[in-house]
């Protein structure tokens, strides 16, 4: 159980995604561990539901997904945490005109880790690279 191994992270489905708990910057917020994000994406609602300020001089940047291509803003939070993975000043990115169920938490985030997706049990397993 998750409670059992430090480097396991419970999960829930929702549809056909995988759901998991992340703390971003310190408060629990669900997002969708996203094999196919290349970074971690917020929309501009979520933004805000977590006490996020988009700084005026973020990064402009560029997106392309199943909506088609959009513009965003990119920058630091102070901690972003899954299980084991925490990460200080973190680049996140807030999707300009995106309305999305939950946020994604993609590759950016846990790319440097190797995980295991166990759908029997609901956990995934991370081992670091």
């Amino acid at each position: 159980s998750a409670a059992k191994d430090p480097n396991s992270v419970p999960f829930t489905r929702y549809g056909r995604e995988i759901l998991v708990t992340v703390e971003l910057n310190g408060h629990p917020m669900q997002m969708f561990f996203d094999t196919g994000a290349s970074t971690v994406s917020l929309d501009r609602k979520q933004a805000r539901a977590a006490g996020l300020t988009v700084p005026e001089d973020a990064e402009q940047t560029m997106h392309q997904g199943i909506a088609g291509n959009t513009t965003g803003k990119r920058f630091p939070v102070s901690s972003l945490r899954l299980g084991p993975i925490l990460k200080r000043d973190f680049p996140i990115d807030v999707i300009e005109s995106a309305d999305m169920d939950h946020p994604l938490l993609g590759q950016s985030f846990y790319g440097d880790w190797q995980y295991t997706i166990d759908y029997q049990a609901g956990l995934i397993r991370f081992v670091r690279r």
